[in-house]
């Protein structure tokens, strides 16, 4: 048999398989089901992803997605599993689960647990949870058959996948970017930090004059939300007199890079020692600190500084 015969043949296959998805799958309950998880998924992405962490995510998405999809094309083809709902004939089977259940979900899993699970710690849970969760459910639901393959064979590349996933998101958060507002915001690697991270903006006279973004970790410590740190100066939730603090900044300003121990004070009145890590950058005209922080141990009444 040549190939032409053979294209042939899988055409007259192809065309049969038409007629039974019109006749037997399109408009049943488990087609209905696929395109709500599958439009669902997309809404819900969509909801909960904050505008300025859209670039990265999207990247992160379109990169992972590839990567199933093309794990998921030479599972079919060697027969290991096949679909049994097609949303589409014309389109590849595996979309539905490739784009939601896999693509989307390392997503959404991300932003719901940054603030409070560390990256190795959602590697983890979310590789175990796809293996053991995700594909039982989609197999009890009779989206998938798995002929060859156990779920827990997926375990490692569920884990390399988020993985994946996060470095990509990571690779725009070197430096701040801007959002609509002309700010600079923070963005992957600092937004996603265990350790707490705040921005501050000064005025033409080296004076701090508020927050311009703060990342979970740091409304996490200081007990704050991000939209009531955006409405303070630094100076209100410092340890230290206005003055003080003033001195600081201005000594960060003139060296651009600098390291000190500072203490903030957290919305129920305790006071925190961090070491923080001054980096300053200029924008449009306007200067910003970025501030990295490590807690430090604190004995009321005493503060050092180092230049």
């Amino acid at each position: 048999m040549d190939v032409r015969q053979f294209y042939l043949d899988w055409n007259e296959n192809y065309l049969g398989f038409l007629h039974y998805w019109a006749r037997y799958q399109l408009f049943t309950p488990s087609w209905w089901l696929a395109l709500f998880l599958f439009i669902g998924g997309l809404v819900l992405f969509q909801r909960l992803l904050r505008k300025e962490d859209r670039k990265p995510v999207y990247a992160s998405a379109a990169v992972t997605m590839l990567v199933v999809c093309m794990l998921d094309y030479i599972g079919t083809s060697l027969g290991i599993w096949y679909y049994k709902v097609h949303l589409f004939p014309l389109l590849p089977p595996f979309l539905l689960y490739d784009g939601v259940a896999v693509t989307i979900n390392i997503q959404l899993f991300r932003l719901l647990t940054t603030s409070w699970l560390s990256r190795s710690a959602q590697t983890v849970i979310f590789a175990i949870g796809g293996a053991s969760v995700g594909e039982t459910i989609f197999e009890q639901l009779g989206f998938v058959d798995h002929l060859e393959w156990s779920a827990w064979y997926s375990l490692p590349f569920y884990a390399a996948l988020y993985a994946l996933s996060g470095a990509i998101v990571d690779a725009y958060s070197v430096e701040a970017r801007s959002c609509p507002s002309g700010k600079p915001v923070l963005s992957g690697l600092l937004a996603d930090a265990e350790e707490p991270v705040l921005l501050v903006q000064f005025s033409k006279k080296g004076e701090p004059l508020c927050y311009v973004d703060a990342n979970q970790a740091a409304c996490r410590i200081l007990g704050y939300s991000r939209k009531e740190l955006l409405k303070m100066n630094p100076s209100l939730i410092s340890g230290a007199s206005p003055q003080q603090v003033i001195s600081w900044f201005q000594h960060v300003l003139l060296s651009k890079q600098s390291v000190k121990e500072m203490i903030l004070r957290t919305r129920g009145g305790v006071e925190k020692a961090l070491k923080v890590n001054f980096n300053v950058f200029e924008k449009e005209e306007c200067t910003y600190v970025l501030m990295c922080m490590k807690m430090k141990r604190y004995s009321k009444g005493k503060l050092e500084t180092s230049g």
